[in-house]
């Protein structure tokens, strides 16, 4: 049975866009504050074989990936095919699948189109699985780096939200609507600043106007398949310390001493 105290974290950061993928560390760094054992695959570690050792030896329960996707495939480091159904890609083409390594765990990819046809597929075994059924897109400002760039930012801080209210013990269902919510909200704060700057940069605001866009159409287009009442809040309550669990037996136990 997967271990609901464990976090397998993939970061493929191979190409100009997966570079952005750096924005996804507060993820990891969430989990890490919640107590759980965190996996993390970064880089040039973000590569199918230690992801799939990695699942094999410490047992994830919550599996977290961004990378490059097509409907039927998830890529990591270098492109390298990670997980599949059935594909005729040129270069990916595979007779087979290979979810089945992810049953009875909970699942969100963040990369394009997956959500069509992988994520259902990864479902059909696992307790729940996240994607988008469409181009998960941002906006980007090239005078920034990727850790700094406020435009890209505020996509990604949408999606960790989704992976965030996963690890703090809400379900997927409720995940997934603050995940909506956040993008809502994010779009809201853009069209805001456009109506409060209407004498900005010509290029700010046409990144504005496009934010709007986009988060709303990454908004549209989350999917979630399984069971929308899978949560790890099993592993919350498992990370707590057993001194902490002992000191309230003893202070219930003293309670009930006084009353009598």
């Amino acid at each position: 049975m997967p271990d609901r105290n464990t976090f397998l974290f993939v970061m493929p950061l191979h190409d100009e866009y997966l570079e952005y993928c750096v924005l996804t560390r507060a993820i990891k760094e969430e989990a890490e504050r919640l107590g759980y054992r965190v996996i993390s695959l970064e880089g040039e570690d973000a590569v199918p074989e230690k992801i799939w050792d990695a699942i094999e030896t410490h047992d994830p329960y919550f599996v977290y990936s961004s990378g490059h996707g097509v409907e039927t495939l998830h890529t990591v480091e270098q492109l390298l095919d990670c997980w599949w159904v059935p594909t005729s890609i040129p270069g990916h083409e595979h007779s087979d699948s290979n979810v089945d390594m992810l049953r009875g765990r909970m699942v969100y990819l963040l990369s394009c189109l997956c959500g069509a046809e992988l994520i259902p597929a990864i479902a059909s075994v696992a307790d729940a699985a996240i994607g988008y059924d469409d181009y998960w897109c941002w906006v980007i400002d090239t005078d920034y780096s990727p850790e700094e760039d406020p435009w890209a930012r505020s996509f990604f801080e949408c999606s960790n939200a989704l992976a965030i209210s996963l690890l703090r013990g809400d379900d997927a269902g409720t995940a997934c609507r603050k995940a909506y919510d956040a993008y809502t909200a994010m779009a809201e704060r853009w069209a805001r600043w456009l109506e409060e700057h209407p004498d900005a940069p010509a290029e700010q605001r046409a990144r504005a106007l496009l934010s709007v866009r986009l988060l709303l159409h990454n908004r549209d287009h989350l999917v979630l398949s399984g069971n929308e009442g899978a949560s790890t809040r099993k592993a919350v309550y498992a990370a707590i310390p057993w001194q902490l669990v002992l000191a309230g037996v003893a202070v219930i136990g003293l309670y009930y001493l006084l009353k009598k």
